[in-house]
């Protein structure tokens, strides 16, 4: 009798290009909405600006990882955003009215680290398989 197995490779590309395609959403939405999030949240729209295109890169990033072959190893950087983005959101939300550009900082910083990490990553697996 068989064992059927589970492929952690695909649901591991599925959940990369997953989040991904969020961030390069959600970098389209701050974009589109930087005037009334600007004002909403009280934060400068540059601020806005730089954390959608540092999103945009990361979710790139991202996708390109996913593509080129998602490893377990990266799945440390995504829960050390994820849990840094929700800590930060509770602080801001306890602040209630200062706490915008927080957030957006957050986004920004942690977003460029991710694009960082998840570059290297890709440009390994295009090593690894022999692509050029």
């Amino acid at each position: 009798m068989s064992v059927p197995t589970i492929d952690t490779t695909r649901w591991l590309r599925i959940g990369f290009l997953g989040d991904g395609l969020f961030k390069v959403i959600l970098a389209v939405v701050y974009t589109a909405a930087v005037a009334s999030i600007s004002t909403a949240l009280d934060v400068n729209a540059w601020l806005i600006f730089a954390t959608a295109g540092l999103l945009l890169l990361s979710g790139a990033a991202e996708i390109a990882f996913a593509v080129r072959g998602a490893a377990p190893s990266h799945t440390k950087y995504l829960v050390g955003y994820d849990s840094g983005w929700i800590v930060v959101t509770v602080i801001v939300v306890a602040m209630m009215s200062s706490g915008g550009a927080l957030w957006f900082g957050y986004q920004a910083i942690t977003s460029a680290v991710l694009a960082i990490a998840f570059a290297i990553g890709a440009a390994r697996a295009d090593r690894a398989s022999g692509a050029t």
